[in-house]
């Protein structure tokens, strides 16, 4: 038992003295520890305030691969990242989404790399020719898509030959782009024009005008065979050249160009001399 003398216990026995003496050090100790945590959570703000207000707490580089028909500067501002966002600040996935708003993404991959680097992985649609319908502009993808030119994809039509005589034939269309997406990427953009040049003997028979002044002439179904064109132009005499791609004929051959082969009635002649053959080397 304890009794009051003078604002002081005055302990009876030494059992209930230690009882006591227990009891309060353990409320000083617990005022202690609230004391100690709210000074931590004080010192935690600040520092996070601190670091939001750093630039530690930016993003320092975004890097963007993959992309051949959209520039960086595009696919950064289409993710609505800046130097200004903060590196942990931000949702990949929501980013993401904004980038594949572009028709000619097929998938787009957002990470952190570390040291405030961001890095984004595009995977673009395999665009094989261009073409004009209706006054409008239209890319054709490997998979036989057509895609509307806008002004930032604008730039890739001088890397893909521009389709003509076949824009109003869709079915046609689809059934080039298979074999054109076979066609190497460097000798795809030696390909200025594709022209539909139907003959008698083979109504989906092509002329291609290459940028180095030559011709091309092929059908569809052998348009892969143009790989070989780049290897072969070393044989050449020089530019205004008419080279034919068939896969009946053992190698590719030069001869007279078709546009050339005309009677005097002005009517193109159905057969194609056999011409000088290109030996490959």
């Amino acid at each position: 038992m304890a009794r009051e003398k003078d604002d002081e216990l005055i302990f009876t026995n030494n059992v209930d003295k230690m009882y006591m003496l227990e009891k309060r050090r353990k409320v000083r100790l617990e005022k202690r520890i609230q004391s100690n945590a709210w000074i931590l959570r004080l010192l935690f703000v600040c520092l996070f305030i601190a670091y939001l207000a750093s630039d530690f707490s930016k993003i320092k580089c975004i890097s963007v691969e993959g992309n051949s028909i959209y520039s960086k500067d595009y696919v950064v501002e289409s993710s609505g990242l800046s130097f200004d966002s903060y590196y942990y600040g931000f949702a990949p996935s929501l980013a993401e989404h904004r980038i594949k708003q572009a028709t000619l993404v097929d998938s787009v991959d957002i990470t952190r790399k570390g040291d405030n680097i961001v890095l984004i992985s595009l995977e673009e649609k395999q665009v094989v020719g261009s073409f004009q319908k209706d006054s409008e502009l239209y890319y054709l993808c490997s998979d036989g898509e057509f895609v509307k030119v806008t002004n930032e994809s604008l730039s890739y039509m001088s890397k893909v030959p521009f389709i003509v005589d076949l824009e109003e034939d869709e079915e046609l269309l689809k059934k080039l782009a298979k074999p054109l997406s076979k066609v190497d990427e460097d000798v795809l953009s030696m390909m200025s024009e594709i022209v539909w040049y139907p003959l008698t003997y083979d109504e989906m028979q092509l002329k291609i005008n290459m940028i180095d002044r030559n011709y091309v002439f092929i059908s569809i179904y052998d348009v892969e065979l143009i790989n070989d064109y780049r290897r072969i132009t070393a044989s050449l005499g020089g530019s205004g050249e008419c080279v034919y791609f068939d896969s009946k004929a053992t190698h590719p051959y030069t001869s007279e160009c078709l546009f050339d082969m005309v009677d005097e009635e002005g009517i193109l002649e159905d057969g194609v001399d056999s011409g000088e053959n290109i030996k490959n080397e």
